[in-house]
């Protein structure tokens, strides 16, 4: 029994250290394309006008978002402009992520749950994925888990600031991330209704609101123009999306979005060693993660056991954000959901404490040796190739190194560069702005000629890139 008891201590911390070390690791492959560059853009146009911005990047329908992205990150690029710069920030805030989940968790939940639900968070290979990824949903976990603390504080003390803390907290994450984080106030409202929140609570809490906003709001209302991008989606395939990605963002199908279908299977099978074995580690960390989840459903040993507050929470957010997504007919994506990792994390890890002591310690160390084994492999094939010619693109260290060895050939000369892609792959998602931010040094009119051609090879599985340049009239491979 104590034996059993050490495991599941050490066991959880180990996996949570690989979920760091994989964190860290990203930052060697970190997606840079057009919203990466445009962020980066944008935030020195910020910076330019000292931070006093009404809107930020347009979204995919054209709709402008909220402007707090890039106030934040012009106040980071006071210290640099670099893309791994901004990457090497973003890995922080995701490493921080887990360090304030398990202070959070614990505090709200018994020790063992608050140590598996902080090893869930840590093995979410989107959160994994993502951590270098220098765009807003990434940060909204950190925001939610605060969100989580005081509603829990709100909920026990009845003191109206924590439900104020809240609520405004939720409003910063749409202002400043996604909107997404909007969607979290109709259950902070209906909780302050449910509590009796005094009327002024609501009150300075809509002022607050409407000074944060205030100059977004008044740029929609009078500003822009309205014009918007008709993305028709077919009902069916809203419906197909809602079902798929609100019961697959927590596993490792999230890789659908960057490998292929055929590619993704054929991947996993090699990297497993059998089509079985594949499809076991593909699918059995998402299975199990949502049996821990499921688990919160059996009925209680006891007849007094009641759910944690936080864990009441976590479901409510659970149930009511989605369901505003299908209700109000959007086209959702994986990223869409990022927000709500933390309460489906603390609600896996209270899960797991329904389960007899040995069971937990098997299935919660395979389902998550599952996630962290498919992510390994598959930021393995990132590092090595430099990227992925479907969904990723060459890879923002990889465009990095290629201008650091620009640097070197050009010896201090001017240089006017065209960058073309040899292949159809690699031209696919060799985004132009991002090219341009990168390489723009050496890109002058008058420069010395020079190409880069950058290719796929696809037998390599990896990017390879040559550069002539007029006066060496040498290949350089």
């Amino acid at each position: 029994m104590e034996r059993n008891r050490l495991l599941n201590s050490v066991l959880p911390v180990l996996l949570i250290a690989a979920g760091l070390v994989l964190r860290v690791r990203q930052w060697w492959c970190f997606e840079f394309k057009d919203d990466q560059a445009r962020s980066i853009l944008n935030s020195l146009c910020a910076l330019r006008e000292a931070l006093l911005i009404p809107h930020g990047m347009a979204g995919s329908t054209g709709f402008p978002n909220p402007p707090g992205a890039n106030v934040i990150f012009g106040a980071l690029a006071v210290f640099g402009t670099s893309p791994g710069y901004f990457a090497g920030w973003f890995v922080f805030f995701s490493v921080l992520t887990i360090g304030v989940a398990w202070l959070v968790f614990r505090r709200t939940l018994e020790k063992e749950a608050a140590l598996w639900g902080t090893t869930f968070l840590a093995a979410m290979p989107m959160l994994i994925w993502n951590s270098s990824n220098f765009w807003g949903p990434n940060l909204l976990p950190l925001m939610m888990l605060g969100i989580l603390y005081w509603l829990s504080r709100f909920w026990e003390s009845g003191r109206s600031r924590y439900w104020f803390g809240a609520g405004f907290l939720a409003v910063a994450a749409g202002w400043a991330w996604h909107l997404s984080g909007f969607f979290l106030l109709p259950f902070i409202g209906w909780l302050g209704w449910r509590r009796k929140v005094r009327f002024r609570v609501w009150v300075g809490l809509g002022a607050a609101t409407l000074a944060l906003l205030g100059p977004w709001l008044y740029f929609l209302l009078f500003r822009w123009d309205g014009e918007m991008l008709k993305t028709q989606v077919p009902f069916a395939e809203k419906i197909s999306a809602w079902i798929f990605h609100n019961f697959g963002w927590c596993g490792t199908l999230f890789f659908r979005d960057y490998f292929p279908p055929g590619e993704l299977g054929t991947a996993v099978t090699e990297a497993a060693g059998s089509p079985w074995l594949g499809w076991v580690l593909l699918l059995g960390g998402a299975l199990i993660f949502w049996g821990a989840v499921a688990a919160v459903f059996i009925p209680p040993l006891k007849p007094e056991e009641k759910a944690p507050v936080v864990i009441s929470l976590s479901l409510g957010f659970l149930l009511t954000v989605p369901l505003l997504y299908l209700l109000m007919g959007l086209r959702i994506h994986f990223h869409y959901l990022t927000v709500l990792a933390p309460a489906a994390a603390a609600v896996a890890g209270f899960g797991m404490m329904r389960m007899p002591q040995r069971w937990r310690l098997i299935t919660g160390t395979a389902g998550i040796g599952c996630l962290l084994l498919l992510t390994t492999f598959f930021q393995q094939e990132m590092l090595r190739g430099g990227g992925h010619p479907y969904e990723f693109g060459p890879s923002g260290n990889y465009l990095e190194s290629i201008a650091q060895e620009l640097e070197e050939k050009a010896g201090g000369r001017q240089l006017s560069l065209k960058i073309i892609p040899e292949t159809p792959e690699a031209g696919k998602k060799l985004d132009p702005v991002a090219a341009l931010y990168v390489f723009d040094r050496f890109m002058s009119s008058d420069g010395v000629p020079g190409v880069l051609i950058i290719g796929w090879d696809d037998r390599a599985r990896c990017f390879r890139h040559r550069l002539w340049l007029q006066e060496s009239v040498r290949i350089v491979p």
